[in-house]
């Protein structure tokens, strides 16, 4: 018998792996190119990106997890990469958030116009170099349960450096809170 509250865990969970096989059909895919380039016959499934973001956040929500988003930018002007891996780390920081946070999920995600080019915000930010931001923060909803542990920050801290960008997770005021910058080179638009 699945505990009250626990039926939006298991759709949320669902609807995850069923994203995490499409991904897998999709490297799988990669894998049978042929010698020359073409890609085999085998179909493979398209890689969601930011612009379904609203589709992922109505998902989450009607899973049953109150989700606060705000977005400022045009997630369209992406490049593909940044926004196929933006996508992912929004998708594992809601699941993250729905297996051991609690109350709402506060989701902000920062896209950079043509002309913005933010402030330094340290050494290694190069002038003129833009970011997409993007941050998740929700309620601490105690210890960790034990035996669940996934690749949730592991494959994100991977996303991030894959991309040259920065992420910093973990307690903060009574809240965890993911934050990811990943750069968003010029010129380069889907």
């Amino acid at each position: 018998m699945v505990r009250r509250g626990g039926r939006w865990r298991l759709a949320a969970i669902e609807e995850t792996s069923r994203h995490a096989m499409d991904d897998l059909d999709h490297v799988l895919g990669l894998l049978r190119e042929t010698e020359d380039g073409a890609r085999a016959s085998a179909g493979t499934a398209p890689q969601r990106t930011l612009a379904q973001l609203d589709r992922l956040v109505a998902d989450t929500r009607a899973a049953g997890l109150r989700v606060e988003a705000r977005v400022d930018g045009e997630l369209a002007e992406l490049p593909p990469a940044v926004s196929r891996e933006g996508y992912r780390i929004v998708q594992e920081g809601l699941t993250n958030a729905a297996r051991y946070g609690r109350g709402p999920v506060r989701l902000r995600v920062d896209v950079p116009g043509e002309a913005t080019v933010p402030a330094p915000r340290g050494p290694s930010d190069a002038p003129g170099r833009r970011w997409l931001e993007i941050e998740l923060a929700n309620l601490l909803g105690g210890a960790a349960r034990p035996g669940r542990g996934g690749r949730g920050l592991d494959g994100m801290r991977e996303r991030v450096l894959l991309l040259g960008g920065r992420i910093t997770a973990g307690p903060e005021d009574g809240h965890w809170r993911v934050r990811v910058r990943l750069p968003v080179p010029r010129g380069e638009a889907r």
